[in-house]
């Protein structure tokens, strides 16, 4: 699904600069790295990942199975309901995702921002593998929640990213007259075939 992150690094502190702190996707799970060890071949080093029990794996930054770049955000859902994710608007040299980097937008006036903990961070592993209910079961349970990586169903309407972009009539989402321009993009999340 993704392409390996293979970059090339000059010295371990290149790698520390790039990658110490941020959340690192390996075999499907996020971990933080942590630490830089031995080079391991002209451009890799083996780098240490910790998961939120403190267990650490030591792995090469090159390993087709590390994945820090081109994530895809959108909407996490969480226990209070959807937020929408993306990535702040500014340039630095941190590769992947960090607590620096992240907006985290609640979609519900009633929503806290949440932590950026283990409990987030499998959520939005189900984000970048776009792994969302269908949109009936938010319906079915009367519940908010986000169907797609663009598109949730909350109490106060139909939102597109941090937008409400039309509402709910029957129980099928109806676009306001602005935002026609959304309605493919809007079936094929109803029908499950966004990616």
């Amino acid at each position: 699904m993704f392409t390996s992150s293979r970059m090339t690094f000059d010295s371990p502190q290149s790698v520390r600069d790039r990658l110490f702190n941020t959340f690192v996707l390996y075999r499907d799970k996020f971990y933080t790295a942590i630490g830089v060890g031995e080079r391991v071949g002209p451009e890799d080093f083996i780098i240490t990942l910790q998961d939120f029990n403190n267990d650490t794996v030591e792995v090469r930054v090159n390993d087709p199975d590390v994945i820090f770049q081109g994530l895809p955000l959108g909407f996490v859902n969480t226990l209070s309901g959807p937020f929408f994710t993306s990535r702040t608007g500014h340039r630095q040299y941190k590769q992947g995702i960090n607590p620096d980097n992240i907006s985290i937008n609640a979609v519900l006036t009633t929503q806290r921002r949440p932590s950026i903990n283990e409990h987030f961070l499998e959520r939005l592993a189900d984000t970048v593998f776009n792994r969302y209910s269908p949109l009936q079961t938010y319906i079915e349970m009367g519940r908010s929640g986000a169907f797609s990586r663009y598109f949730a169903k909350t109490s106060s309407g139909l939102h597109y990213k941090t937008k409400i972009v039309g509402n709910f009539v029957n129980n099928a989402p109806i676009l306001d007259e602005q935002y026609k321009y959304l309605q493919e993009s809007l079936n094929e999340a109803v029908n499950g075939t966004a990616s």
